[in-house]
């Protein structure tokens, strides 16, 4: 059902890839090109391939880059998220410092039984920067030499300027975050058009 440009058939590989060997990585493009079309594929393949990867969504309905917008979304939530998703049934701990020991502990048990973590915060172009900071913590959590967990942004094209090499004070996530760009049908229309309608068999 999902169309396949070049461009979207590199998106989908990355993904992919993120999530089996804890990458890094920002998914960009414009409002409506199918960025959340690629999430949701790559959770249906994990659940068709039966892929050991576990994907932890943080909750961004009314997410916003700060209190007066909205609610933004800080490092604390990511790590309640990550109790939430592979312990739900466990109390989350009192404290912030429990509770990130809590997920850690948590992480380094389900590696140990062999799955693999793929964070995902959608509408990352509205994530604080003091949030996109602390994801270097998160992709620093290891079980020996290996991470534990990946992240996967995905965003519309503001998150361009914000991962610009300019932005000194975002170096570090910038050196490390691989950005992929879905680019418009442009020449691929024609195909995409013949994609959909073979779907109803028809010309």
């Amino acid at each position: 059902d999902v169309f396949q440009s070049p461009s979207t058939r590199m998106a989908r590989a990355a993904l992919m890839d993120c999530a089996m060997n804890h990458g890094f990585l920002a998914l960009i493009a414009e409002s409506g090109a199918g960025k959340s079309t690629l999430r949701e594929d790559l959770e249906q393949r994990i659940i068709d391939e039966n892929r050991p990867i576990i994907v932890i969504k943080p909750y961004v309905v009314e997410m916003e880059t700060n209190d007066q917008k909205g609610t933004p979304l800080k490092s604390s939530h990511i790590t309640e998220s990550i109790i939430a998703t592979l312990a739900p049934a466990e109390g989350m701990k009192g404290s912030p410092q429990a509770r990130t020991r809590q997920a850690e502990k948590l992480l380094i048990d389900s590696t140990a039984a062999g799955y693999s973590h793929l964070l995902v915060i959608e509408e990352a172009h509205r994530l604080p920067k003091t949030t996109f900071r602390h994801l270097k913590g998160f992709l620093e959590l290891k079980r020996g030499l290996r991470r534990m967990i990946g992240v996967a942004l995905v965003a519309q094209t503001e998150l361009l300027g914000l991962l610009s090499a300019q932005n000194a004070d975002m170096r570090e996530i910038v050196q490390r975050c691989e950005v992929i760009q879905l680019r418009p049908l442009d020449n691929d229309l024609g195909e995409y058009i013949r994609h959909k309608f073979a779907r109803l068999d028809m010309r």
